[in-house]
């Protein structure tokens, strides 16, 4: 499907200007221009996403929206808990086939699926280039395709979260194909289904549409939220209630370590929790964002021992260090009242820091020229809201 030549190319010219590229079209007759600088488009798109493909120089790229959509080798690699070796695998809305492959070092069997030709030739050309014997490729509608598969333990579905105008859709029973109305078919074939869900629904509204969820999951990877997950299973005689089904925050750090933090809104809406009725002191905790996606406000406090700085700005302190808390911590160096005379003087004492807002009254962008600081350095600046309703800037430096 990539010619030697066509290899040799994209390679050497990796980090050249791909506009520049496409000018000499008219003097190469040997590689197919425009597929190659397509092709470095697509390694270039994918370089942090997917290390190990992009290292790979044979592997094709069929289009820049499947890399865009494409799991990452870290999300690919999590969503493997889900099987038992030797398991029995549809992967029913293929697309690039990076999960098919990371499910195919657990399963016996994987079926990959996808309605797209072009996206079905590449899969199937990258898994045969990557050794892969155990995914068989089908073209076509995934719920068409079901009838004339075994049933299988494991079934697992992305959704198409794009409209005709590419604009994005939140909504499960906006997205192609409809999970709501097919999941009875998918559980009819197999013993769970896993369902990514966009990172934008809401997680009690999918509950309500998705009854049969066993386990939520939220993934993130250095701090961005990346995948929402549904593990569904066939109904039992008493489903699980939404307060009570498992909420696993998952995030894994730069250095790839996961850190976990399991919940149910239930506890969560049980939770008391205390505010600080003076300036923070000791360590500043800012929660990781798949805890922020979950709703797990109250408890990473409760848990820690932590006081919160207001019902509504979603950090923590305490005098001690608890460094298995799910998130980043700072050591508090000051606390100033955000007032006229900080605002002409902070740059004095701090001329450059990174600056945030949480429960602020203007964005971080806006503090930062108010105050008239550079960016960047070992400070970090948080504008945030007290208890007290008060604002103030807490400066800080980096604990881990």
């Amino acid at each position: 499907m990539i010619d030697p030549a066509t290899i040799a190319y994209v390679q050497a010219h990796l980090h050249d200007n791909p506009e520049r590229l496409l000018l000499s079209a008219p003097h190469n007759g040997q590689v197919d221009i425009r597929f190659a600088v397509q092709q470095i488009k697509a390694r270039r798109r994918v370089k942090d996403k997917l290390p190990a493909w992009y290292a790979h120089p044979r592997l094709v790229f069929p289009s820049a929206l499947a890399c865009e959509q494409a799991s990452s080798e870290e999300t690919a690699r999590y969503k493997r808990r889900f099987l038992q070796q030797g398991a029995s695998v549809i992967d029913g809305t293929g697309g690039l086939g990076v999960d098919s492959v990371s499910f195919s070092s657990m399963a016996d069997k994987v079926v990959y699926i996808e309605q797209n030709e072009s996206l079905c030739e590449a899969a199937a050309y990258n898994f045969n280039t990557l050794g892969l014997n155990n995914i068989e490729v089908r073209q076509g509608d995934c719920i068409e395709q079901l009838p004339a598969l075994p049933s299988v333990d494991f079934i697992y579905m992305d959704p198409s979260r794009r409209d005709r105008r590419r604009q994005r859709l939140f909504a499960l029973s906006d997205c192609v194909p409809n999970i709501v109305d097919i999941k009875e078919i998918l559980l009819q074939k197999a013993h769970s289904v896993l369902v990514k869900v966009s990172p934008m629904a809401d997680i009690r509204q999918s509950l309500r549409v998705l009854p049969e969820a066993a386990q939520i999951h939220v993934l993130s990877v250095k701090n961005e939220c990346k995948e929402l997950l549904f593990l569904l299973e066939r109904p039992l005689k008493k489903p699980v209630p939404a307060e009570q089904v498992p909420i696993s925050c998952a995030h894994i750090d730069t250095a790839g370590k996961e850190h976990l933090f399991v919940f149910c809104l239930g506890e969560e809406e049980a939770t008391q929790t205390t505010y600080t009725d003076r300036p923070p002191v000791g360590y500043l905790y800012e929660p990781n964002s798949s805890l922020l996606k979950a709703g797990a406000f109250k408890l990473p406090a409760s848990r820690f021992g932590l006081q919160k700085l207001h019902p509504h700005t979603h950090l923590y302190h305490a005098l001690d260090l608890h460094d298995s808390f799910p998130g980043r911590i700072f050591h508090i160096k000051e606390v100033l009242h955000f007032n006229k005379q900080t605002i002409k003087t902070l740059h004095k004492t701090v001329p450059r820091a990174n600056v945030a807002v949480r429960n602020f009254c203007m964005e971080a962008h806006e503090l930062q020229r108010r105050l008239k600081i550079r960016d960047g350095g070992n400070i970090y600046l948080f504008g945030v809201s007290l208890s007290d309703q008060s604002y103030a800037l807490v400066v800080t430096t980096k604990e881990n």
